[in-house]
């Protein structure tokens, strides 16, 4: 919860946290929705700046994370318009 917790706290454009996380079959990723009022560049920037603060925290109580970036949208089943930027095991 505490890397959860960072993680929420992390700057994004404009403030608008366009990303969550999905927490399923011991693994973690890290989802961008859809945003109108943020670019592609921008989002990108909050997107590496929420990896960073979760990582940062996570690894004190798990240990190296190895994070594989891009992943299945359909498999997750997300709503359209939603996509997995990175995932890993935990």
């Amino acid at each position: 919860w505490e890397a959860l917790f960072a993680a929420s706290l992390a700057p994004s454009y404009l403030n608008r946290q366009a990303y969550g996380f999905l927490i399923r079959n011991g693994s973690i990723s890290l989802v961008a929705r859809p945003d109108e009022y943020t670019t592609e560049l921008d989002g990108q920037l909050s997107l590496g700046i929420v990896l960073h603060h979760f990582t940062a925290v996570a690894e004190n109580w798990a240990g190296r994370l190895n994070w594989k970036f891009g992943g299945d949208a359909s498999q997750a089943e997300l709503p359209e318009g939603h996509q997995v930027i990175a995932s890993c095991a935990l």
